[in-house]
């Protein structure tokens, strides 16, 4: 019998006035409280604990919008990070050639008088190679003063003569005329690449490769007033002078200073100058 039973039992003995005998110990009522399952009082006193230890774990919680917060912070940073970077990084456009604007490292070029469809060609003499039509053409669109490369000095061109360092000297692209004033040698250009100076007409017209100026170019230094004093009155020189000037002309640029400085020279040295 469980103690609930035995408990009613004597209970009920009791009242009726019988007094009975058992042979087991009476179970004290804290035990039989004890040993049955627990009342409602005692489950709703425990869900009232967990439904607060819950309430202290959120209270501990970060809310979910807040690491959308972070995620959005730090898309906004690596977005930054991301433009920085590309422009550091090369591009994946095509690049404009700077080569119809100004000379490359190797001196190509149209220049400003050309057409689109003028084909590159260096400013600098000294890297022609062969002379050809197409490169007479060329070269009179774009004018004399194109391939002049002219600046204040050339130190690059020193030359030792006989244990005397000598240099190009800026001078000998100007000259003074019979009457006194101070002209440009038009015909006169100089060579980076090969740090010498040539003659403009006479290089591209000239069959003779021989010839410093028309040829390897020019270097001596030492004696260059005498040299282009005697080049500029020669008769082969001023013919093919006037043979640029007259080419000019048909192509509708004239190189007026290059044609009026040819005819005072020859004017002067004709009558006797020296």
């Amino acid at each position: 019998m469980d103690p609930l039973a035995r408990a009613s039992v004597t209970l009920l003995a009791t009242v009726s006035g019988t007094a009975v005998q058992t042979t087991r110990t009476p179970v004290p009522i804290q035990s039989i409280v004890m040993s049955g399952r627990k009342g409602g009082w005692e489950r709703a006193q425990e869900l009232q604990k967990k439904k607060h230890k819950e309430d202290q774990l959120l209270k501990k919680t970060h809310k979910l919008t807040s690491f959308f917060d972070v995620v959005e912070k730090d898309a906004a940073v690596g977005s930054d990070d991301d433009i920085d970077s590309t422009k550091d990084s090369p591009s994946t456009s095509p690049a404009v050639d700077p080569v119809e604007d100004r000379p490359t490292n190797d001196g190509d070029t149209r220049g400003e008088g050309a057409s689109e469809s003028t084909p590159l060609i260096p400013n600098d003499v000294g890297l022609f190679g062969n002379i050809t039509d197409k490169l007479h053409h060329v070269c009179i669109s774009l004018g004399t003063d194109h391939f002049r490369n002219l600046d204040d000095s050339y130190p690059e061109t020193k030359r030792e003569y006989s244990g005397v360092n000598r240099l190009l000297n800026a001078s000998v692209f100007k000259r003074v005329l019979p009457n006194g004033e101070v002209a440009d040698h038009d015909w006169l250009v100089y060579s980076p690449a090969k740090t010498c100076i040539f003659c403009f007409p006479c290089t591209l017209f000239s069959s003779d490769r021989g010839a410093q100026l028309s040829g390897s170019g020019f270097t001596d230094w030492k004696n260059t007033a005498q040299y282009l004093k005697a080049h500029e009155i020669s008769p082969k020189h001023i013919e093919l002078v006037l043979t640029i000037c007259q080419r000019s002309a048909d192509a509708g640029r004239v190189d007026k200073q290059l044609h009026q400085n040819m005819l005072e020279q020859r004017s002067y040295w004709k009558n006797g100058g020296g």
